[in-house]
């Protein structure tokens, strides 16, 4: 493998869980799946903006902003998410990566 390419391939540090069956899943953008495996690697602390798992019927929810020190990424059930220490809520968190 080149070099230049080494060290993005070293980042992802995926846990992986295979799924089974259902309809086929919102799919994670490639750039965001690379920059966060590159923060989890690099034990960079991240914010970004993240969407809600729903809204009320009357109106769409703004995405929220997050700080955290990203974990791991991982696939399971058909879907990306990081699992990081949320900096502002003092906790763990997860977040679908489709929804950063």
């Amino acid at each position: 493998m080149p070099a230049r390419l080494r060290h993005r391939v070293d980042a992802l540090r995926v846990t992986a869980v295979e799924r089974t069956g259902g309809p086929p899943r919102p799919q994670a953008d490639p750039r965001v799946l690379v920059t966060l495996s590159a923060a989890v690697h690099a034990r960079e602390v991240l914010r970004f903006d993240h969407s809600p798992a729903y809204a009320p019927p009357s109106a769409e929810a703004p995405p929220a902003v997050r700080r955290v020190e990203p974990h791991r990424l991982v696939t399971w059930g058909g879907r990306w998410y990081l699992v990081a220490w949320d900096l502002d809520r003092e906790d763990w968190r997860t977040f679908r990566a489709d929804r950063i």
